[in-house]
């Protein structure tokens, strides 16, 4: 089912805790959905599209941070990362819902695609992922073709 009639408003003093399972004590988020940040590496759309008849653009996933990467969803394994002077956290993979489905310039559900598809291949127990959700370390300034350096990798974690 797919929604897009909807409007939010959220002040500046909302603030909602992130799942402390996947975070640290004191990490919020305000709009954001559950995480402050969703990073997805280019080569792990580029896989998808691979699979799909017809390729979507990396904007049905919504992700704050796009990483020109090589290798299909290596994103899933990083830990801390340092964007710009921003240094950020690995959490959790992202696991998807059906906003994937909407056209993000018309605003309408176009189908099951690419959700679908990326469940054949990504669905891990009752969830499908896409992307890393990240929390924030160090606040910064991030601009575009900043270099990405991982600090550290961590076990990819599905839940």
């Amino acid at each position: 089912m797919c929604s897009s009639d909807l409007l939010v408003f959220m002040p500046e003093t909302t603030l909602r805790a992130v799942n402390p399972a996947f975070a640290r004590l004191g990490d919020f988020v305000g709009f954001a959905d559950a995480y402050p940040i969703l990073l997805i590496g280019a080569a792990s759309l580029a896989d998808l599209n691979a699979r799909l008849n017809d390729p979507v653009p990396i904007d049905r996933f919504r992700p704050n941070i796009v990483v020109s990467t090589t290798e299909p969803f290596i994103e899933d394994r990083w830990g801390e990362i340092e964007i710009g002077t921003t240094c950020v956290c690995g959490t959790k993979a992202s696991s998807r819902c059906s906003v994937p489905t909407v056209d993000q310039i018309i605003g309408e559900c176009t189908g099951p695609e690419p959700i679908r598809t990326l469940a054949s291949y990504r669905r891990f127990g009752n969830g499908v992922y896409m992307g890393q959700n990240l929390t924030i370390r160090r606040t910064g300034r991030i601009a575009l073709g900043d270099l990405v350096s991982v600090r550290n990798k961590i076990e990819a974690v599905y839940a």
